[in-house]
């Protein structure tokens, strides 16, 4: 069995958020049946639906409906959450490496590239145009929703 595609956080976003590409992104994961992330995915779409209500965009009740959402995925085994292990800031480190001196990476992004290569997945789903590039030159086949 093939591992699922591993879904950054951009592109998760799209699931909980009506934004440019959202439909797209629901059908990928309905035909993929599932799809891989890490726990820091989880805090970062925590994090950015917490911008959003206190930007106006989303209220209380939105917020909380998209918190059970999350979990219900995750229990149903929809999303696999794979724990950021310590061996993923070391892999984030030596992609770093290969990869700064070309490829403007952020932090988190490479903790994303370790994590999903850590899940095995072959297809990485992001939303950033940045980190396509970055997946893309490391060998994932990259399915973007930017």
């Amino acid at each position: 069995m093939t591992a699922p595609p591993y879904l950054d956080t951009g592109a998760l976003a799209k699931w909980f958020f009506v934004e440019p590409k959202s439909d797209e992104f629901e059908k990928f994961v309905q035909k993929a049946g599932r799809g891989a992330v890490s726990t820091l995915t989880g805090l970062e779409l925590r994090c950015l639906a917490y911008r959003r209500l206190r930007a106006g965009e989303i209220d209380q009740s939105y917020l909380t409906d998209a918190f059970s959402m999350l979990d219900r995925l995750v229990q149903d085994a929809i999303l696999i959450v794979h724990p950021v292990e310590d061996t993923e800031f070391v892999e984030a480190s030596s992609l770093l490496r290969r990869l700064g001196s070309e490829l403007t990476v952020r932090t988190l992004d490479l903790l994303h590239l370790a994590s999903a290569r850590a899940a095995r997945a072959e297809v990485f789903a992001t939303a950033d145009r940045r980190l396509a590039l970055a997946a893309e030159k490391i060998g994932f086949d990259v399915v973007r929703f930017d």
